[in-house]
């Protein structure tokens, strides 16, 4: 799959410093496999996927960050949309806006 919005991910850890190991291993994880849909994810990220609806994806990355992907299956493409804190994705309104 390939992913859209590294540079997200990039900026994101530039300033959280701690958050790059898992965002790396996320991209690495995500981009090394052809995905067919929310079971597979789940199958292999367990518990730290949700499905949110609008083929957006909720991830938890370690302990403290969750990443938002809009993931089209059929074209092996996830865009990043969001990736910040337990606490700033509990300010997200409407998902649906990302």
């Amino acid at each position: 799959m390939r992913v859209v919005s590294k540079r997200t991910l990039r900026e994101f850890w530039g300033n959280h410093a701690q958050a790059q190991a898992p965002l790396e291993n996320w991209h690495d994880v995500i981009a090394s496999r052809h995905w067919r849909g929310l079971d597979d994810l789940k199958h292999f990220f367990s518990r730290s996927v949700d499905g949110v609806g609008g083929r957006r994806y909720v991830f938890n990355i370690g302990d403290n960050f969750r990443l938002i992907a809009q993931i089209n299956f059929a074209f092996q493409v996830a865009y990043v949309k969001f990736v910040g804190t337990h606490k700033e994705y509990d300010r997200i309104k409407d998902i649906s806006s990302i």
